[in-house]
């Protein structure tokens, strides 16, 4: 399967489209060192070649490259971000990694601007607004207005609802909350973060009982390749649903 894109690489070292799907195939079959020396031919020869560096930064990263894997994903959102959605995606996830909240914020704004159409970018940036380090009341009610925003749009889906859940629990709207968070509740993908975001209202609602049913019907489960899970969003949540649980109930 190496072979074809091998040869076309060889018969026309020159063309960048080439070298990258080399490194792609190498990337597919494992072979990442010789992936990420055919993905540097490929922007050697076109550096605006946006696939290129966003392969290079997955190969960086992969590595525990993760400054080079930033620098590489920030390339292709600057090359080609605005026509490819995931792009800007891939960015945040690696700067989310290196906890640099912020700067995720500031590359999700701008994909709102660039996607309006999607609802995927208003949902992560609502998530980041409600379980960033010290936020406030100010980035709670944004966070409201993105999840709204986010729900009739393409890819908004249970994501949305579970932010917007989420958004009005810390914003003190609890019983909004809980009812918000019962149109997900066969959304297998926001399961495991509406369970934390339903244990965070009853509790704060005062309803302890409720909180403890909703945490023992579900395990800790979670969706591997989700950004919620990569950044630990979803298992900092649930550590604070138990804890906050811990806390009443003493």
């Amino acid at each position: 399967e190496q072979a074809a894109p091998r040869a076309a690489a060889e018969v026309a070292p020159g063309s960048p489209d080439m070298q990258y799907t080399l490194a792609l195939t190498l990337a597919q079959h494992r072979q990442f060192a010789e992936a990420e020396k055919a993905g540097r031919r490929c922007l050697a020869l076109d550096e605006r070649f946006g696939k290129g560096y966003h392969l290079l930064g997955q190969l960086l990263s992969r590595r525990g490259e993760h400054d080079g894997a930033i620098e590489a994903l920030r390339r292709a959102v600057t090359t080609e971000g605005k026509k490819e959605a995931i792009y800007p995606f891939e960015l945040v996830k690696a700067l989310l990694r290196q906890d640099r909240w912020a700067e995720a914020a500031d590359v999700l704004d701008e994909a709102t601007r660039d996607f309006p159409e999607h609802g995927r970018p208003h949902s992560w940036l609502a998530m980041l607004l409600t379980t960033a380090p010290d936020p406030d009341l100010h980035a709670y009610e944004r966070a409201v207005s993105l999840a709204r925003q986010a729900q009739p749009l393409r890819h908004g889906g249970s994501l949305s609802h579970a932010m917007l859940a989420l958004a009005l629990t810390r914003s003190g709207r609890h019983r909004e909350a809980l009812k918000t968070l019962d149109g997900i509740k066969t959304a297998r993908r926001a399961e495991h973060m509406a369970v934390s975001i339903a244990v965070l209202a009853h509790v704060a609602h005062g309803e302890l009982e409720e909180a403890e049913a909703r945490l023992a019907a579900t395990d800790s489960v979670h969706h591997p390749d989700d950004i919620r899970v990569q950044t630990g969003i979803e298992k900092r949540l649930r550590e604070e649903a138990e804890a906050a649980l811990a806390a009443a109930t003493k």
